[in-house]
């Protein structure tokens, strides 16, 4: 579970948030994926050669240097159809093209090349302003077999002396072509036919005042908006697509490199409208846009772990919001993945961590542990529950806050060390209306939150003839189910609440 002013302040009437930890020892690799095949395996060093030469591609580069990339390229394993469709979903940034050599330049302040016009880029959509471009994004959303694409030019203005940026968005649809279909016999099989209709203007979250008031500055405040563009379909054909990077050709023959990154990485205001309106001129009727509000979410879940999100029941979610017909929403998400710095395994499925420090809270009837992680800031604290007076499910957040609250450090830790075991709690989509939204501003409206989580803890790959460290020196903990397990990070000393809680039963 998040935490509960991250849900509140944004002032939204629909909230959902998610939690997945991960937790496990840092000594050895994490258990192998059975999806993992030997030619992921193999592929992962000619892509790290792709990737480095992009990222030392020179601003001058020659004939050489082009020529070396080419053939690192050409090493690549091809993929798969489904593979590739699967895979071509989420956030790109383009590292390198046959077009314009690096996408990002390494220096701050723009691009190296001359100006050039959003007229020129835009489809004649936008006015003839002169902007430098620095750098190139894809956000590709829907399913495998189709959705939306958008097309990111990252640009700030020549006279620009601080480098505030914004970005033009090219936006349309994609989908899947075949040898057969739309493109003519004998199209690669991993083509993906693509068709740019709108065209806007968004500012950077970095800066985004400074980055609006550039905009307005130069007369481009109205393409906030989304303005058709008249631009013929086009394709891409995939030639290599894997989690870490992809590798297309467009039909202009030009070759385009992009590394896949995580959910929110964008740097750009690119908002999500499930709105769809409708009625007679001077009135409008707000609608949900139900297959919107699927894509969208369907994006942010693919970016969860796989075995993560399993039986979470995220399939039912949108529908389930859809119901309320909310007028706006929010989603937040909580991705952990912490390691144990140091663990004694004692077989497949026991381990021990030692104890940091100890804690007493006059109203529960257990002490509180807590254990290190490998993040300086973020601490797991156990709270055991047997005997304790039962909580219901949806207080169990509220109640762990106030134990750790509560409680006082002891003077001398009395455990060196606390006995765990493998395990795996998850929590289903719940929904949990607010009963006062008043408190939040929101006197006439209504909020609903709906939250799920998935919680992991293991010790890690057993390494067979690794020496393993002895039991630590004083008393033994051993944890019996039911126990809480709380995460504490200090920059939230302020708010004094967990970060997450997870009761396992």
């Amino acid at each position: 579970m998040a935490p509960r002013s991250s849900l509140v302040s944004r002032l939204l009437l629909v909230a959902v948030a998610s939690t997945v930890v991960n937790l496990s020892f840092t000594g050895g690799p994490s258990r192998p994926s059975p999806q993992r095949s030997s030619l992921t395996l193999a592929a992962t060093k000619e892509e790290a050669k792709v990737l480095k030469l992009c990222d030392e591609f020179p601003a001058d580069a020659d004939a050489d240097d082009k020529e070396e990339l080419l053939k690192a390229i050409k090493k690549l394993p091809g993929t798969g159809r489904q593979e590739s469709y699967d895979r071509f979903v989420g956030d790109w940034k383009v590292e390198w093209s046959t077009l314009g050599g690096r996408a990002f330049q390494k220096r701050k302040g723009g691009g190296d090349g001359p100006p050039m016009t959003l007229k020129f880029v835009s489809f004649t959509a936008l006015p003839a302003t002169p902007v430098q471009f620095t750098g190139s994004y894809n956000r590709v959303s829907g399913t495998p077999t189709g959705g939306t694409y958008q097309l990111l030019q990252t640009f700030t203005l020549p006279d620009n002396k601080e480098g505030t940026e914004a970005a033009m968005v090219l936006e349309g649809s994609w989908s899947t072509g075949d040898s057969e279909g739309n493109w003519g016999k004998g199209a690669p099989r991993t083509r993906v036919p693509t068709e740019f209709q709108t065209v806007r203007l968004v500012p950077s979250i970095k800066d985004e005042d400074k980055s609006r008031a550039m905009l307005e500055a130069a007369g481009l405040g109205k393409y906030f908006e989304r303005t058709p563009v008249n631009a013929k379909a086009t394709y891409i054909d995939l030639q290599h697509v894997s989690e870490e990077m992809r590798l297309h050709q467009g039909e202009s023959g030009q070759m385009y490199i992009l590394s896949k990154i995580g959910d929110g990485e964008i740097p750009f205001v690119l908002e999500c409208s499930f709105l769809a309106s409708s009625g007679e001129a001077g009135k409008s009727k707000c609608s949900l846009d139900l297959d919107s509000l699927r894509r969208w979410f369907r994006l942010r879940i693919a970016n969860l772990r796989t075995k993560a999100s399993e039986g979470l029941g995220l399939e039912s979610l949108p529908d389930e919001i859809a119901k309320l017909q909310p007028k706006d929403g929010c989603f937040a998400r909580v991705a952990l993945t912490l390691e144990w710095p140091s663990v004694n395994i004692l077989d497949e499925n026991t381990f021990e961590v030692p104890v940091a420090a100890t804690g007493r809270c006059p109203s529960h009837p257990h002490p509180l542990l807590y254990l290190c992680t490998s993040e300086d800031d973020v601490y797991v604290v156990i709270i055991p529950w047997h005997g304790a007076v039962p909580v219901r499910d949806q207080d169990i957040f509220l109640g762990c806050t106030d134990i750790l609250r509560g409680a006082q450090p002891l003077e001398e830790n009395p455990f060196a060390s606390i006995r765990l075991y493998n395990l795996d709690v998850r929590r289903s989509v719940h929904q949990s209306p607010i009963e006062n939204a008043a408190a939040f501003g929101m006197a006439s409206e209504s909020l609903h939150a709906f939250e799920f989580s998935s919680l992991s803890v293991s010790s890690g790959r057993v390494m067979p003839g690794k020496l393993q460290k002895s039991g630590l020196q004083g008393e033994l903990f051993i944890a019996r189910r039911p126990f809480a397990v709380c995460l504490w990070q200090k920059e939230m000393d302020d708010l004094n609440i967990p970060l997450s809680v997870t009761m396992v039963p």
